[in-house]
């Protein structure tokens, strides 16, 4: 509680008394304590226990505002008049007490002469200092005026307090604080009460011994009388010391009846009379103050006194020169602590100044390449020599023209060069540098301090192995620091004038730096034109694009997945933009996520708790998940695992689930989430780490950031806890690196631990520029650029680098009637989302207004003139060594252009499905070994679904023949693809990814509600394979083809899946080890004659002719889907295990016969 508090506590006591200018008038139960009677001690403390908890609040009062003082009462600290009168073996000292007397009598003087009755002059309301001079320390407000001075008119700060506390220079400048103070006292109240007498009890008795007898009876409170009382009382204490608490008791009792100890009357006569002048229980015949202050007894001539009080103002003199001495040697010390720092900076800004200007000169050594065969160099040609140019030139260079045309490639411009015969060849370089020059001194001194940051961490790698911060990397959403640099600057950046090494500091800088004056603005590139424009219903809360960024979704509060084609939208002017899909959900939509490996994929999560996984392709939901209590706010699919799904909302709960189960048991049973993590607070956005299934970063309503290893869901393994407000989105820039975004108008960029180290409170970078304080307004991450919107209808974006935005874009707000343009400040943008790695960005906001945006680069111009041809290029950037282009249209003297033609790419189909009468023919098209990459695992789960979904709602005899085009069934899977990730373990996980995406192949053949036959025209390999004899009957041509596990050839274990088919399908234990264990290539025949296959035929047509023929066959049976399908995976138990598939247990069954019956 602060002062205020506690004297507002204070002065309500004092107004309950009832008495006008009573400082601190005893209670009743009190006051008949001290009548003129005698008690013992024995009573008198059992009924002060009754007040024990009011005087224990005073004991915490005073305690708080008094300095600490060692126990043997030296040091320079204040300390309270009460602990100095109770300090153990105390000496009185003349001199010393009637100096103490006099100040106390003097301030009581000056509050009289005020009209002020003082009422607290009690030892526990003063405080002394060491060169003993007494400060009261409690305010007199509850009387009439406020407190009073005890020292002299220089401490009328201190008494004018507010509350009961001493002045903020007792506070601050002389000891601890008054909690340490009060826990240090009870400490040696309960630990040496012989040494020192317990506060505690002091204080409770110290309001009866200072109370006046009149004021005890309740005769006259708050008197002029009564003060004078408490002088003589604190004049009895200031003379007379105790050996015990008993003894102090004792006697303070019988001071009541004006008793004196034998021992004060002997030593100190003349003070033993004044203070029974004091004492006299007629207030009327007690003196004035101003009778004591003109007394003999404070005015005897005494030299001594005089000496001692000269003595102690030049003391004080002193004490205040050394303090002032004190604080202009700290003023000294800092100043020239910063004057060092700054000499420092100065000397490494010069030595960065010197080692780049070196680099500059190795890099202008190498650029620009003989033009000419005749051997002339190209550098006598320039019109403006880049090597002449150099930090003076800088006022020079905004006076080149600025000029933004198009231009020719970079092959054609080095054609143009290469062909030069003649030295008539001349090369014009214009740089446009004025707006950068601009964006550097707007943001100088955020940039200054960005570039102090990124030296001291430079400066720390040095001495160790080389950091990962704010290093690009090539994967992913991270940012790749070697672009458009060439084999040169490799060696260049590494290596000085003399071939030393680089400081690691710049290239993390300058990339940095590079990327922040890389665009110079942010332009719309297209606008999706809708037909509901006039709906209220339009906010689009989530956006993204499917996995090779060809198309995008939206969702909204319409409650619609709309799902549209990018190269209609960028390419083509129409009036309406229709979308190529649109699905419908039951309720609001929160968001959106595109399967990056399955790109018919689509979940989404809803207001009412619902998350669902959506085929495009089919425009239908194929799961509902239901477990979240509460609305979702964010779904995610892992990136490394395509089959798992985590999701987030209000219930403060993130459910993982497992799309193979979810989809597999949509028709059968229902099947739950595969993992819980239980939160404090709502969940508002998760993310999957890009390179690990086993990391998943939470965004919370708790202002925290966690990051959970899904191997272990109790705790997470990391808490960033920065934000002020609600996380509303995180997102991984890479693999060790977290972008969040909160309502308290911030972004913040953190550096993961490499173990689990607890909180993390330290952010690499905080992002402020944008307006957020109470809606979802989207974040995006690609190549260390940060994209957000904020509640000013804007779109923001950051490089990792840097905290100030590096472009903005406002919203224009058109009514959709009038066409005019209004500011709406109710307008935020909703959602943003970058197009794959590109410079492309869609944004949407609150009224539905969907834009691409594009990035435009600060282009430099150069002008190639060999003899009468010429050139115009434009560039993005110019790099010392070579010139990177991204040119779109090149002119020369005639006007003719030049503009790649874009083409547009068609995805082939997969896979096609028909219907024969009462058979499906699932036919794998196509000449080529039918590989089973992520595209046809999807088509092939997509039409499986379709024929489950038709047999569903017109349940017949049915049959399904699986076939292929060509020479093959199926070579397994697609073993290039999986290579070419990059790295070993990303070829890996691609590898997993697919055997986890064709285990529901099997599990859908497995349950699918009708007899399947499989066609093999040719070879079979490894998944191949598998899906050959995951039908229930399989008929093979006999001339050509073979059926062959490759793995242990390869070196690539069987998933145990695998293992369980074979176990199943093929009977024959020596089959089995031929097939597993010697990778044995089965021919028709001998596949027939071990039981692999039903029946072997001429060739491919007549094998499909005769899978024809059975199914018909099978299909005219007309027997139950369901119970064909329950039968199959009771006779198949361990395979359906292990694809995921539990048999029904007898409460199922006997609910099939009920139905059936």
């Amino acid at each position: 509680m602060d002062g205020s508090e506690e004297a507002s506590g204070w002065a309500a006591r004092s107004s309950a008394s009832g008495a006008p200018g009573a400082a601190y008038p005893a209670s009743s139960s009190s006051l008949g304590l001290v009548r003129h009677h005698r008690r013992t001690l024995v009573r008198e403390e059992d009924e002060f226990e009754e007040e024990e908890e009011e005087v224990e609040a005073a004991q915490e009062q005073v305690s708080r505002i008094l300095s600490s003082a060692d126990k043997s009462g030296g040091g320079d600290a204040d300390v309270s008049l009460r602990e100095w009168l109770d300090r153990p073996g105390r000496a009185v000292d003349l001199l010393e007490c009637l100096h103490i007397f006099r100040q106390i009598a003097e301030a009581v003087g000056s509050a009289h002469g005020e009209g002020v009755v003082v009422s607290n002059v009690r030892p526990s309301c003063f405080v002394m200092s060491p060169l003993n001079s007494v400060s009261f320390i409690e305010s007199a407000s509850c009387s009439t005026s406020g407190s009073v001075s005890a020292s002299s008119s220089d401490d009328d700060d201190a008494a004018g307090g507010s509350g009961p506390g001493p002045p903020e220079r007792n506070k601050s400048f002389y000891g601890p604080s008054s909690s340490t103070r009060l826990k240090d006292r009870r400490e040696e109240d309960g630990a040496d009460e012989k040494k020192t007498f317990p506060l505690k009890r002091i204080l409770l008795m110290e309001w009866s011994w200072y109370t006046s007898p009149e004021d005890a009876d309740g005769v006259g409170r708050g008197t002029f009388a009564a003060d004078v009382y408490r002088l003589g009382v604190l004049l009895f204490e200031l003379f007379c010391t105790f050996d015990s608490l008993e003894e102090k008791f004792t006697t303070m009792a019988d001071l009541r009846h004006r008793v004196l100890p034998p021992q004060l009357l002997l030593k100190w006569p003349k003070e033993a009379s004044f203070c029974l002048w004091l004492l006299h229980p007629q207030p009327d015949t007690r003196p004035k103050i101003s009778e004591v202050l003109r007394s003999e007894f404070l005015n005897r001539p005494t030299s001594k006194l005089e000496e001692r009080i000269a003595a102690i103002k030049l003391t004080e003199e002193i004490e205040d020169e050394e303090l002032l001495l004190e604080f202009l040697l700290h003023l000294k010390q800092r100043k020239q602590e910063v004057a060092d720092r700054l000499r420092d900076s100065i000397c490494f800004i010069s030595a960065d100044v010197q080692e780049v200007q070196d680099q500059r000169s190795i890099l202008l050594q190498n650029s620009y390449p003989e033009l000419d065969r005749g051997g002339r160099s190209a550098t006598s040609t320039l019109d403006h020599p880049v090597a002449d140019v150099d930090s003076s030139c800088f006022a020079s260079r905004k006076r080149f023209r600025s000029e933004f045309n198009d231009g020719v490639g970079e092959e054609e411009l080095g054609h143009l060069m290469a062909e030069a015969p003649r030295p008539g060849t001349e090369l014009q370089i214009q740089v446009s540098i004025a707006s950068k020059s601009s964006r550097l001194m707007k943001n100088f001194k955020k940039l200054e301090a960005a570039y102090f940051s990124t030296r001291r961490r430079g400066s720390r790698s040095t001495r160790r192995p080389e950091s990962k911060h704010l290093q690009g990397t090539s994967s992913g959403t991270g940012s790749a620091v070697r672009t458009e640099r060439s084999s040169v600057d490799d060696v260049v950046l590494k290596e000085g004038r003399g071939g030393g090494r680089r400081n690691e500091w710049i290239n993390p800088f300058l990339e940095g730096l590079c990327k922040y004056l890389s665009f110079s603005r942010l332009k719309v590139k297209a606008d999706l034109k809708q037909g509901d424009l006039l709906n209220s219903m339009n906010l689009v809360c989530s956006m993204d694009f499917d996995r090779d960024n060809e198309f995008f979704a939206t969702a909204g509060v319409n409650k619609k997945i709309k799902v549209f084609e990018c190269d209609m939208i960028l390419n083509e002017d129409r009036g309406i933009h229709y979308p190529v899909v649109e699905m419908s959900n039951r309720s609001k939509l929160s968001y959106i996520c595109w399967n990056r490996y399955i790109k018919s994929q689509i979940a989404s999560s809803d207001f009412e708790g619902v998350v669902q996984v959506w085929d495009v392709t089919r425009s239908q939901s194929l799961a509902e998940m239901r477990e979240h209590e509460k609305r979702v706010w964010s779904v995610d699919f892992s990136v490394a695992d395509p089959t798992r799904l985590a999701s987030g909302g209000d219930d403060g709960t993130v459910k993982l689930w497992s799309i193979n189960k979810a989809i597999l048991f949509l028709h059968l049973l229902y099947a739950g989430s595969v993992g819980t993590i239980r939160t404090k607070a709502n969940v508002c956005s998760i993310q999957f780490q890009p390179e690990s299934a086993h990391s998943l970063a939470v965004g919370s309503a708790d202002h925290k950031v966690y990051c959970f290893d899904l191997r272990n869901l109790r705790m997470p393994c990391c808490t960033l806890a920065g934000h002020t407000k609600t996380v509303s989105y995180v997102r991984y820039l890479d693999s060790s690196h977290v972008v969040s975004a909160s309502t308290d108008n911030s972004l913040k960029l953190w550096n993961l631990p490499a173990s689990t180290s607890g909180v993390l409170e330290a952010p690499l970078q905080t992002f402020a520029g944008h307006t957020n304080n109470k809606n979802f307004v989207g974040l995006s991450v690609s190549d260390g650029y940060i994209a957000t919107g904020s509640e000013t209808n804007e779109v923001f974006i950051y490089h990792k680098a840097f905290p100030m935005p590096v472009l903005s874009y406002k919203f224009s707000t058109t009514d959709p009637i009038s066409g005019q343009e209004n500011d709406d400040a109710s307008q935020f943008v909703s959602c943003v989302c970058w197009r794959g790695q590109s410079s492309t960005l869609l944004a949407a906001n609150s009224s539905g207004n969907i834009k691409f945006l594009e990035m435009i680069r600060i282009r430099i111009r150069i002008r190639i003139r060999i003899d009468n041809r010429e050139s115009d290029v434009s560039c993005h950037r110019f790099n010392a060594s070579r010139i990177s282009f991204c040119a779109l249209k090149g002119k020369d003297k005639e006007g003719s252009s030049h503009r790649p033609q874009s083409r547009r790419i068609e995805i082939a189909r997969m896979c096609s499905l028909e219907k024969r009468g009462r058979v499906y023919v699932l036919s794998l098209t196509g000449d080529n070994e039918h590989r089973l990459n992520t595209d046809l695992i999807a088509a092939l789960r997509s039409a499986l679904a379709k024929v489950r979904a038709e047999y569903a709602a017109a349940p017949n005899g049915s049959a399904l023949v699986t076939a292929a085009e060509g020479r093959f069934f199926s070579n397994g899977f697609d073993l290039a693809w999986a290579n070419a990730a990059g790295s070993p373990s990303a070829s890996r996980q691609r590898l997993s990814s697919l055997v986890a995406l064709f285990n529901p192949v099997v599990a859908d053949l497995m349950s699918l509600p009708m007899p399947t036959i499989s066609a093999v025209n040719g070879h079979a390999a490894a998944a191949g394979f598998m899906l050959a004899i995951s039908h229930d009957y399989t008929v093979m041509r006999g001339d050509r083809g073979f059926l062959y596990m490759s793995e242990l050839d390869i070196g690539l274990p069987f998933p145990p899946y695998f293992m369980s088919l074979m176990r199943a399908k093929i009977a024959d234990p020596r089959t089995l080890r031929d097939v597993t264990l010697r990778a044995a290539k089965i021919t028709g025949a001998d596949a027939k004659a071990s039981g692999i296959v039903d029946s072997v035929h001429a060739g491919a047509d007549e094998a499909l002719q005769a899978a024809m023929r059975l199914g018909e066959e099978l299909a005219a049976r007309n027997w139950d889907g369901g119970v064909y399908a329950s039968i199959r995976m009771a006779a198949f138990p361990d395979l359906c295990r292990a694809v995921g598939l539990a048999a029904e247990d007898a409460e199922q069954k006997d609910k099939t016969i009920a139905a059936k019956l």
